[in-house]
């Protein structure tokens, strides 16, 4: 079932080089557009059910609201933060996030020999990260825009520990989760709509940039990118542990290095090809995230249910 976690990473990455090529506000808005309302019809074909938009329960509105918030981030400042301190220093820091699944257990098992262990290869994995995303490049012209890109980039990391602890989290069934999960993509497209237009006002492009191209690409993106990641997500969420999600997720800078060379080596991406120092980043990575998954994880809580929001995470 890891497997398949990992194939969604893959599918979610290779959908978002089609945002690449085109303005991200803009684009960002055309894939949450397309994503969510595909995922909404999949779940109603699926459910055979209307969506319940008043038929939650409290666990299942907080989940939603954190999933709206997170969605509303992933397309907006985190879009903001690639343009004032690039790519490699969001991408580290967004790795944060998967980084801290589970934390909180962990530090508080730490005296044991497997948290210990378990910690270690979380800063080894976190290392292997920075070495491949090279964060410190976008500060040799450093400017105060930047604090604000940091800013973005730490939302950007709370938005995927927030995504894993809500679908990983819980013990709902598939169908039930793939419900919510629809509810909360469209809940948050109006307030994408309004925050890609106060974003554009500081860096340009969103509703002025739209185009056939930009429709086309991020429509593509929308399927390829939000929607069979989203569908995919919702099928393995009771079926991985939490614990585990946060691992393989750490596996995105590798796989967006690999997908990169990919696209390096039909044209369009050249840039985008790993370096040595890439290479290198991913087998750390790689390497650290198979040992941690080989570990047993300290203390495992049984299955609860609903999302243990109360009380911090």
């Amino acid at each position: 079932m890891s497997l398949v976690v990992v194939l969604e990473l893959i599918i979610q990455t290779i959908g978002f080089l089609f945002t690449a090529v085109i303005d991200p506000l803009a684009g960002g808005l055309v894939m949450a557009t397309v994503g969510a309302l595909g995922v909404s019809l999949f779940a109603r074909i699926k459910t055979r059910k209307a969506l319940p938009f008043r038929a939650l329960t409290d666990y299942q509105r907080v989940i939603v609201r954190r999933l709206m918030w997170g969605n509303v981030i992933v397309n907006v400042p985190f879009v903001y933060g690639v343009h004032s301190v690039g790519i490699g220093t969001i991408a580290t820091m967004t790795a944060l996030g998967p980084l801290c699944v589970k934390g909180r257990q962990l530090w508080e098992n730490r005296r044991s020999r497997i948290a210990k262990l378990q910690i270690a290869l979380r800063g080894v994995m976190i290392v292997g990260v920075i070495v491949v995303n090279k964060p410190w490049e976008a500060f040799g012209d450093f400017h105060m825009d930047m604090l604000l890109g940091l800013v973005c980039g730490l939302l950007s990391a709370w938005s995927y520990w927030n995504y894993l602890r809500c679908v990983y989290g819980n013990v709902f069934s598939d169908e039930e989760r793939l419900a919510f999960v629809a509810v909360a993509d469209l809940v948050s497209l109006p307030v994408i709509a309004v925050a890609v237009w106060v974003a554009s006002l500081a860096i340009g492009g969103g509703y002025a940039a739209l185009s056939p191209k930009v429709l086309l690409f991020g429509a593509i993106a929308g399927i390829v990118a939000f929607m069979i990641p989203t569908i995919m997500a919702a099928w393995t969420g009771g079926k991985v542990k939490e614990s585990v999600s946060g691992m393989l997720y750490l596996l995105d800078s590798p796989i967006g290095n690999l997908v990169g060379l990919l696209g390096a080596s039909f044209g369009p991406l050249r840039e985008q090809a790993p370096d040595v120092w890439g290479w290198i980043g991913m087998v750390i990575v790689v390497g650290a995230a198979y040992a941690a998954k080989r570990l047993p994880f300290p203390n495992q809580e049984p299955p609860h249910d609903g999302l243990p929001v109360k009380g911090g995470p």
